[in-house]
């Protein structure tokens, strides 16, 4: 019997026991440092309808499948291999695994675990600013420089910093993707980029020795420190990609970070009217419109604070109170002229209050006093304007009731005796003036505000209604689009990508600026969008970049497949 059973099998080809599933998993390599990527495999055969993917502490994005096929003694075996890819942002030793085959909704396979060992992220040991050189990177492919104005500052005291990637002329790198950003821990950060075009728009070439480098800004920043203590700028690691011929591979690139010692004044003894983090070097200007007034008129002081420094800390200065004269301040300030320099911000903030006096005489008003921190000389330093004279008349206008008085009849009315010497002298006639209808006095105004109520809902909640938000946003990326004339091709291209960049992030929240092209693939591919659209995406952006080089040669094609790129995208479930 056992003879026939095993004679039937060779026949039939073994397909009864060939074609149960079966998973296997591999991880390459299984040793890295926290921010690398690392690819890993799940390769599957036999019958099943889908496999569950592996359990991981990370998150894992599909890097897409392939099928192999091979015909072995007759029989056909089929290999399906699924890759992923996870970049762990931990350290530690951790198992992935198992993933699970599932034919009918029934689990008919699973797989193994695999280890993963990861371990901390190389870092090189901070510099004070001035003792890193430019010169120790001659003949290097790439390198990071980070350059900051001093290495001490105080609490308050806006520091500017400049990143930079420095590639040698004629390296065949065609992009970056960050392994680890630029931390800025402890300080409060803006940014002067605002778009892809100002990183290329300050794209430039030097020599270092005799070797030439292009230089791509990574970060132009203004830093506030919030705290006293030694602080880490420039802490960061990039992917270089790079291509020569048709081989491509990554480089990596690992940036020199600079030191920051944050301190505090050693003598806290500050002005009772200074505002922490005023640092900088300041000017108060300004003063009251006029010294002579009447009781009630309205005297504006205009005072204006103006310099170099943290102007975004600047509050108003102190105005006194004086008897006789009532203060109130115009809430809010303005600073119209703010700009960030080398040193941090330049500019000017306005306030403005309005006097009102309340008797007549001569006051002396002031002075007003503005505090800050100049960092140059590590000083408390006050500004003082006034004090003023003013000269207060009486006013001239009439007390009393100033409208028209009526006379109507009082109609008879039945009075006890108790109350008949309260009667007015002068017989039944009422002095006062005819009241108007209760709809006239308040209904009017009542029905205005609910009508004025209702509106400003009606409008907040299309405002904040974030379907109407993604909206608009494509209907303006679609405008702009349709608005550019095709005989400036340059502007082709800056407006297609800034179209199609901002209906990416507002569909998925992914910003394709400074991504790689494989970089954005999976982050298209992980938010679902299927790959022939994620292909267009690709070639739509590379057409764009192409065409500001010179590349191109048909702007109205590439402007025509951005508008039904931009068309497709919003087709797409959310």
């Amino acid at each position: 019997m056992l003879l026939l059973t095993l004679l039937f099998w060779g026949l039939s080809g073994g397909n009864g026991w060939a074609n149960q599933a079966s998973v296997r998993l591999s991880i390459e390599p299984e040793q890295i440092r926290v921010g690398d990527e690392v690819t890993l495999k799940v390769e599957a055969s036999g019958e099943f309808d889908s496999i569950d993917p592996p359990k991981s502490p990370f998150q894992l994005q599909n890097a897409g499948q392939s099928t192999s096929m091979s015909i072995i003694n007759g029989r056909t075996t089929t290999r399906v291999t699924f890759h992923y890819v996870l970049r762990p942002d931990k350290v530690g030793t951790f198992s992935l695994g198992p993933a699970i085959a599932r034919a009918r909704n029934t689990a008919v396979a699973r797989s193994n675990a695999v280890q993963l060992k990861v371990r901390k992220a190389v870092t090189l040991a901070p510099l004070a600013p001035g003792k890193q050189k430019i010169e120790s990177y001659e003949g290097k492919a790439a390198f990071i420089l980070t350059q900051v104005a001093k290495g001490e500052v105080l609490v308050g005291e806006a520091l500017r910093v400049n990143i930079d990637l420095y590639i040698r002329r004629g390296y065949p790198a065609t992009g970056y993707d960050f392994i680890r950003g630029p931390g800025f821990e402890g300080f409060k950060k803006e940014s002067l980029f605002t778009g892809r075009e100002d990183r290329r728009r300050m794209q430039k070439d030097i020599r270092v020795g005799r070797t030439e480098y292009i230089v791509m800004p990574i970060e132009r920043a203004v830093l506030i420190p919030l705290s006293e203590g030694k602080r880490v700028v420039g802490d960061l690691e990039i992917k270089l990609e790079v291509q020569s011929g048709f081989r491509r591979s990554t480089k990596r690139v690992l940036a020199q970070p600079v030191e920051i010692l944050v301190q505090s004044l050693d003598n806290p003894r500050a002005p009772s009217s200074y505002v922490p983090g005023v640092v900088g070097r300041f000017k108060l200007a300004g003063g009251p419109d006029k010294t002579q007034a009447k009781v009630g008129e309205r005297i504006l002081l205009d005072l204006t604070v103006s310099g170099e420094g943290n102007i975004d800390a600047i509050e108003a200065p102190v105005v006194p109170l004086v008897d006789g004269v009532r203060v109130e301040a115009i809430p809010g300030r303005d600073c119209p002229d703010r700009e960030i320099t080398e040193k941090g911000y330049r500019g000017r903030c306005r306030f403005q209050s309005i006097l009102y006096p309340e008797k007549a005489g001569a006051f002396l008003f002031g002075p007003v006093t503005f505090d800050y921190l100049d960092p140059d000389s590590r000083r408390y330093k006050s500004m003082k304007l006034g004090p003023w004279t003013f000269k207060i008349h009486p006013s001239d206008q009439a007390s009393g009731f100033q409208g028209r008085l009526v006379d109507r009849p009082v109609p008879e009315t039945k009075l006890e005796p108790a109350f008949m010497d309260r009667m007015p002298s002068g017989g039944r006639k009422n002095p006062l003036p005819v009241p108007p209808s209760p709809w006239a006095a308040l209904g009017g105004p009542v029905a205005l505000m609910a009508l004025l109520s209702l509106w400003g809902r009606f409008s907040d909640k299309r405002a904040n209604d974030p379907r109407l938000a993604v909206k608009r946003i494509i209907s303006h990326a679609q405008k702009d689009l349709r608005a550019t004339s095709t005989a400036d091709v340059v502007a082709v291209s800056e407006v297609v990508t800034s179209s199609v960049r901002r209906t990416l992030i507002a569909l998925i929240a992914t910003d394709p600026q400074g991504l790689a092209m494989d970089g954005l693939r999976r982050a298209l591919e992980s938010h679902g969008i299927p790959p022939g659209l994620s292909t267009e995406i690709l070639d739509v952006w590379e057409q764009a970049e192409l065409f500001r080089y010179g590349g191109g040669s048909d702007p109205e094609a590439l402007k025509a497949r951005a508008l039904q790129l931009i068309v497709d995208l919003s087709k797409e479930p959310k």
